[in-house]
């Protein structure tokens, strides 16, 4: 059954959540993903912009203009900290990244 995005976005119900959770599986079963890396999710409309279930993944950074200042953080969440990394790697940077381009930022 497609999909038809969350009916609030502020608190989705245990079907939607159930259902994304079920697009985000079947996803990387057809990228053989496994379990590696971290998927973000984008589905909504801003002006002309449509985004129909683009899964993005966490991992090599785009060669896209970087609108945000990314910061270095650990696994701890230590801004800085021992063994943080530039977080333009992660799923959720690079969506709103890939966005605020497409809106000409």
């Amino acid at each position: 059954m497609p999909w038809n995005g969350a009916k609030n976005i502020f608190k989705a119900t245990d079907e939607e959540i159930a259902e994304a959770a079920q697009r985000i599986k079947a996803h990387r079963t057809a990228q053989n993903a496994g379990t590696s890396g971290n998927y973000g999710y984008l589905e909504g409309k801003i002006g002309n912009i449509s985004k129909k279930g683009e899964m993005v993944r966490s991992g090599e950074p785009d060669k896209i203009k970087q609108i945000f200042i990314a910061e270095k953080v650990n696994s701890q969440q230590e801004i800085n900290g021992v063994g943080a990394w530039l977080r333009t790697t992660d799923s959720e940077y690079k969506m709103l990244n890939r966005l605020a381009n497409e809106l000409g930022s």
